[in-house]
């Protein structure tokens, strides 16, 4: 039965699918809807999944006919009830809001309001009013739907009744605010940081005192905490922009490279074109409506009206502020911490515990004013996830008894994907190490078995891991195999959640205990995950021994009388790559071939590099990115040290074999001239990304430059190869990169699955930096991305030459070459020969057939 015009939801898995509608990436763990069509790139038939945000796909309903058909309940979305309460909600109030409207629309009643048909010439509201009535009447179904999902933020004004409202006007005005942060910019200690935003609650603008709304303020001074989701980066902020100011984007893209900063970028167009007002009128409570309306806009056209209708009314200092918001980034070099200590010493700890930041500064503000003196206390909140406690690197077994002389608790360190557990009678929540909502196909089955693990706990959260377990073997399978699609290559396995600490069970709030008294609480109600009590180094060193003789990553140690500390680093771990200097982990040495340019403090400067080796035919391949292992000057100094030449889609070299989704931004002129540098990661990993044959790093960073090598004697692919055979660690497909610990790593990376086991149509991962560097649209227009979708696999009896030529036409047209068959799309054979086995879901064509698609310029069904 055909599924064709059917609708479906999920959390996006990679975030490298885009939106039909909007044309941005719909980012990793966002809520995305699809409509199923058919697929015109099958001779078969065949049906196709088209990707949405929310918003996007019931903006296209409202436009629609009355024939058309539309989701009208949430039984209309396949996969809508693993989804959060939080997002059945949005889309509940997104089909009410839809049902409405094609209500009034066949009474003949309200058509489309004229003020949305004029939203780019919409008038500037006068000065001091806030213009929230605007934006509503001009924002889509999908901004009103955005902004009900947002957190409640009552106001919490520290003025007094006999205070004037000019005085707290003057402490809520976004120039005052803009000055607090260029002061805490100014200040080089964190200390010094702290003290100047003290001062300023306690004198304000007038010396009375700040008057203004506390939670508006620590809020924008950490746009990060409630993290707004714009729908908008760089590229799109440079079009937008362009078009506002009359700038050509090429000079702005070129300036922007430069300087790496965005607002700064736009800010120089603005202040030389004298565009907006000559003397700031904005107040805090005007940008944070802005705010609140640009995160329910996904639409390039509504998105670049509402940043048209601001910057009439600010000047170029406001702006620069304004976008430093929406890049999340203030650029003062100040976190959670040094802003909270100047609310209240205990207030960063019981943030850690919380996350709720407006109940954190409401009692700090009610501690301060009671008559009794009481610290404040440091609590979770159910359904609220807490920041996570973590783990030091520990480089010896001495350094671990040193720091735990009364002994320790040593827990196997499992490659899974932490996740924190609350229950809450019913109800569950399950949440990342970032504190994002777990994808549900991980955790759809925990639910069941929650309850029968912790009887009579009907609230509790729990510290665990989830990972696959082989259930033939009953040994852990390698990282990202929880994937959706790669859980399916592995049959004989099941999901495993590992639990290693309660932080609440009922009422009793076990943060504050010792690790003993905690273990002890839950260790008769559920069994915990492995650990050993040690209190000498004999024992330790066996047991690291048995560890890595059986593939396991590491271990982590934990002190008997350690409470649990959110997100301090107060646990140790210890890893292959951590022991002996590091002798243990994997390495290899690696030549440069690419940059790509940094954000932040590494703004303007290309600051990772692809590094990759010689496959002794003339051609060389990508092994990773690597961005660590070299401080600020030695980066300044390879600027100029190394020959760089801006790379060209349109015309990409003959000596270079990297994916689509890598491209950097920079290519050093001659591979035989680039510098050797020896990287040294956690360990080899399978990687579809580069083009190693399946060979990258993980974690990789920079170890040493080997200056007494050249290209010559670097590591070959050969080389690489065997090296990774011989680590007899061959797990899991983390892209070949990552950061510099597991620990930070919660994305959803591949795995290798078994042999003839892969799911056919396997998505290759894109890299986020990557994307954000590649150019901008319009000069992407002149190369047609024909082979987006495809990854081509050539057999060996196509002649070196003619692959050669192929394969740079193939990645001319974004598409990809992959060295393993199980892991393409489409496998290339020569004309006129014999039909051979190809792995399950993998199109066979002919050379002409490659050749007709790229003269064509689309993919052709197989013939």
């Amino acid at each position: 039965m055909s599924n064709v015009g059917s609708f479906g939801c999920e959390y996006a898995k990679r975030g490298t699918a885009g939106c039909k509608q909007c044309k941005q990436k719909i980012d990793k763990d966002t809520l995305r809807l699809c409509k199923v069509a058919a697929n015109p790139f099958s001779s078969e038939g065949g049906e196709m999944k088209m990707w949405y945000h929310a918003g996007c796909l019931f903006s296209t309903f409202e436009r629609a006919r009355a024939t058309t058909r539309v989701v009208e309940s949430l039984d209309d979305l396949d996969g809508a009830e693993s989804l959060q309460d939080a997002d059945k909600k949005l889309l509940q109030r997104l089909i009410d809001d839809l049902a409405e409207k094609r209500r009034n629309k066949a009474a003949g009643g309200a058509r489309a309001s004229p003020k949305k048909l004029v939203q780019t010439t919409l008038p500037v509201s006068p000065a001091g009013k806030a213009s929230a009535g605007a934006s509503a009447a001009a924002s889509s179904a999908a901004a009103s739907a955005a902004a009900s999902t947002l957190p409640t933020r009552a106001p919490l004004s520290m003025a007094g009744p006999g205070d004037s409202p000019e005085d707290a006007a003057k402490d809520n005005a976004f120039r005052t605010f803009r000055k607090l942060v260029a002061e805490i910019a100014d200040r080089p200690g964190y200390s010094d940081k702290t003290r100047v935003l003290a001062e300023f609650l306690a004198k304000g603008s007038t010396g009375g005192g700040f008057k203004g709304d506390l939670s508006l303020l620590i809020r924008l001074l950490l746009p990060g905490v409630e993290r707004r989701v714009y729908n908008v980066k760089d590229r799109q902020l440079l079009k937008i922009f362009s078009g506002i100011l009359g700038a050509p984007i090429d000079a702005m893209q070129e300036l922007l490279n430069s300087n790496g900063d965005i607002a700064e970028t736009v800010g120089i167009e603005f202040d030389k074109r004298g565009s907006g007002a000559a003397k700031s009128s904005l107040s805090m409570q005007e940008v944070d409506a802005f705010l609140d309306r640009l995160a329910g806009l996904s639409r390039e056209d509504d998105q670049g009206a509402a940043f048209k209708q601001l910057a009439a009314k600010c000047t170029g200092n406001d702006l620069r502020m304004v976008l430093r918001l929406v890049r999340h980034d203030l650029r003062m070099n100040a976190g959670s911490k040094h802003i909270l200590d100047a609310i209240d010493p205990n207030a960063y700890a019981a943030f850690q515990a919380s996350r709720n930041l407006h109940d954190v500064l409401q009692r700090a503000l009610a501690a301060k004013a009671s008559p009794v003196k009481r610290n404040l206390s440091v609590r979770a909140a159910l359904m609220t996830p807490v920041l996570p406690m973590l783990a030091e690197a520990c480089r010896s077994v001495e350094h671990a008894m040193r720091r735990c002389p009364n002994g320790f608790y040593a827990e196997i360190k499992y490659d899974g994907e932490r996740v924190q557990v609350h229950k809450q009678g019913q109800q569950f929540s399950y949440f990342s190490r970032s504190l994002k909502p777990v994808q549900p196909h991980k955790v759809a089955h925990l639910k069941e078995f929650i309850p029968r693990a912790f009887p009579g706990g009907d609230n509790l959260i729990v510290d665990a891991e989830v990972l696959l377990m082989d259930t033939k073997t009953d040994k852990p399978l390698p990282f990202g195999t929880l994937g959706v699609h790669k859980k399916e290559a592995f049959k004989d396995a099941t999901v495993c959640l590992f639990v290693f600490d309660c932080l609440q069970f009922n009422n009793d709030n076990l943060m504050l205990r010792p690790l003993k008294e905690r273990r002890e609480e839950v260790k008769h109600r559920v069994h915990l995950s492995e650990a050993e009590l040690i209190r000498s180094p004999a024992p330790l060193e066996r047991l690291l021994k048995r560890v890595f003789n059986e593939g396991l990553e590491g271990l982590v140690l934990k002190s008997l009388d350690g409470v649990y500390e959110p997100g301090k680093r107060h646990w140790l771990k210890m890893k292959k790559d951590y022991l002996h200097d590091g002798a243990m982990a994997d390495s290899a040495d690696l030549v440069v071939l690419g940059g790509y340019y940094g954000t932040g403090s590494k703004g303007g400067q290309l600051s990772i590099f692809l590094m990759g080796c010689h496959d002794g035919e003339g051609t060389w391949r990508t092994v990773c990115k690597c961005a660590n292992g070299f401080d600020d000057a030695t980066v300044a100094k390879l600027q100029k040290s190394i020959d760089w030449v801006k790379y060209d889609r349109r015309s990409p070299p003959s000596w270079l074999r990297c994916s689509s989704g890598l491209l950097p931004d920079c290519l050093v002129r001659d591979p035989k001239a680039s510098p050797v540098w020896e990287i040294t990661g956690a360990e080899f990993s399978h990687s579809s990304q580069h083009t190693t044959g399946g060979v990258g790093i993980r974690f990789p960073r920079v170890t040493k430059v080997r200056d007494d090598k050249t290209w010559r004697e670097a590591t070959n692919l050969q080389r690489l190869q065997k090296l990774a055979a011989e680590s007899k660690r061959f797990t899991g497909d983390a892209g070949g990169d990552g950061g510099d610990d597991d620990d930070e790593d919660d994305g959803e990376a591949a795995a290798a699955p078994p042999p003839k086991k892969a799911p056919a149509g396997r998505k290759l991962a894109k890299s986020a930096e990557a994307s954000s560097s590649s150019p901008p649209k319009r000069q992407r227009l002149q190369l047609p991305d024909a082979l987006k979708s495809a990854r081509i696999c050539f057999a060996a009896e196509v002649l070196p030459a003619e692959r050669r030529e192929l394969e740079r036409l193939v990645f001319a047209y974004d598409g990809d070459v992959v060295d393993e068959a199980a892991d393409a799309t489409h496998l290339v054979r020569p004309d006129g020969a014999a039909a051979g086995d190809s792995a399950p879901g993998v199109a066979v064509g002919s050379v002409s057939w490659l050749r007709r698609c790229l003269a064509a310029r689309r993919l052709l069904p197989v013939t």
